[in-house]
């Protein structure tokens, strides 16, 4: 009879723990999430743009997506060990310890009496309840492989991508039906009681003010804007695909390399530029020489928010041509070395605390200096403005004329055209010169830039004067 006891008692507990989770489920269906881990390279244009960086959380609200997990790097093994990911690997511990031990016993008694029988029901049992008290049992560990994460209704828990050897965690992207949707990891600190409630999602900020000068000249729409928040926008693998703010391209048709992730970097909002080898200023461009990619510009308001290294030291020859500047040249010449074309550099500083605003119109050949056009007087300095400071500089284009600003106040013009007698006759910027030396011929220098509707506009220095930026904001007619 107390066998009879003992063995109803040992298959009750089998049956409890093989059906108690599906009695669970009946109550509360589990939600399941599946996280993928891939090459940020190989991300499209779409998933990139809504790719995102931080601490992720994961609530039974993101049930039926998929998150990817992207990571940067060359997959090269690294010193350490692969990190586990699953989020309850650790409660799974002793459960499976356990069911080591009884297996042990079962096997054990098993060979001495047929009452062994019993300890490997039991083994069976705790094993099953283990597994089932598992709500992450995978474990990422290399590019390519995946997890599914269950949750229950109300469930959240906070993921920490795997470290794996050769390989940076860049970011997550979430999908649905296998369409990128935006996400907002949670960045702040991790919460010392699990059970703190998250935390509220940020308040998107208020639209940026138009700056008086656009405002003034009708330049009141947004047409580009970038706060480098994310890594995102940039063509981080230099693919030249479509859907990025920032291509690290070189002119391949010229010899100029790709600018490389390991000389530029996001964080706290700014980009740092600080090249090791030149590219003659085209760190960044916002369409991609090579593959036409990415946007251009015509008239309107050309704003950034930038600071240059106290110490950076200009470049000596060959590389005399690279320091820190933002600025632009016609589309037709980076994309099929076409002439004429026009350069516009909103700033420019070749020598610390000098402010730079120069106009190129090149009407001729290359090395035709003659017919490479630039205004006068181009350089400011004043003894409150210093370069390694952050300052807002601004860029007004607009028909018969250029105006540059450094902190809303206008510091440098140049007008043409029927703008030309803005300027006082004696005006020093009032006749251009050409870059030999000589007063132009042309009856209209800076004409070119009326009839131009595209240009490329870069971001760029030296290899021995790192920048940094903040925001760029283009604003054009509506």
């Amino acid at each position: 009879m107390k066998k009879k006891i003992a063995s109803f008692l040992s298959v009750l507990f089998v049956a409890i723990s093989l059906l108690f989770p599906a009695v669970a489920c009946a109550d509360s269906p589990a939600k399941t999430v599946r996280l993928r881990s891939v090459e940020a390279s190989r991300l499209s244009p779409a998933e990139t743009k809504f790719m995102a960086s931080g601490r992720l959380t994961i609530s039974a609200r993101d049930a039926g997506s998929e998150i990817l997990l992207a990571y940067k790097g060359s997959g090269k093994k690294a010193n350490g060990r692969l990190a586990d990911t699953g989020s309850d690997q650790k409660t799974a511990i002793p459960y499976y310890a356990v069911g080591i031990v009884l297996i042990i016993l079962g096997g054990y008694f098993a060979m001495r009496s047929k009452k062994g029988f019993l300890a490997v029901l039991v083994v069976a049992g705790v094993g099953v309840s283990g597994y089932f008290n598992n709500t992450a049992s995978a474990i990422i560990t290399s590019i390519g492989s995946s997890e599914v994460i269950s949750l229950k209704d109300g469930e959240e828990i906070t993921y920490t991508p795997a470290a794996i050897d050769g390989y940076q965690y860049a970011g997550c992207v979430k999908l649905v039906n296998g369409v990128p949707v935006p996400m907002t990891p949670d960045n702040s600190p991790a919460p010392s009681n699990p059970s703190t409630p998250p935390v509220a999602p940020p308040i998107t900020p208020p639209a940026p003010a138009v700056p008086g000068a656009a405002a003034n000249n009708g330049f009141t729409r947004l047409a580009f804007e970038d706060d480098f928040t994310s890594i995102s926008t940039i063509d981080t693998g230099n693919t030249g695909a479509p859907g990025f703010k920032w291509y690290p391209a070189g002119v391949h048709k010229w010899g100029k390399p790709d600018t490389q992730p390991s000389e530029y970097s996001v964080n706290n909002s700014v980009l740092r530029i600080a090249p090791s080898h030149s590219t003659y200023n085209r760190n960044f461009m916002t369409r991609d020489p090579n593959t036409g990619e990415g946007q251009s510009f015509g008239r309107g308001y050309y704003e950034v928010r930038m600071r240059v290294d106290a110490d950076g030291v200009r470049n000596v020859p060959p590389e005399n041509s690279s320091w820190p500047a933002f600025w632009a040249q016609s589309n037709h010449m980076h994309r099929l070395n076409q002439r004429p074309y026009v350069e516009l550099d909103m700033v420019e500083i070749m020598r610390k605390d000098e402010f730079l605003g120069t106009l190129w119109a090149h009407h001729g050949g290359q090395f035709d200096k003659s017919l490479m056009i630039k205004n006068r007087k181009a350089d400011y300095r004043n003894s409150n403005y210093h370069s390694a400071d952050w300052h807002t500089y601004g860029c007004l284009w607009d028909t018969n004329g250029v105006e540059w600003y450094i902190d809303g106040a206008l510091v440098l013009k140049q007008y043409w055209g029927e703008k030309r007698n803005l300027l006082a006759p004696n005006d020093p910027q009032q006749n251009p010169v050409a870059a030999d030396g000589t007063n132009p011929t042309l009856s209209n220098p800076f004409g070119l830039f009326d009839s131009e509707t595209a240009i490329d506009v870069i971001l760029g220095t030296g290899k021995t004067w790192p920048m940094e930026v903040d925001w760029v904001r283009i604003w054009q007619h509506p």
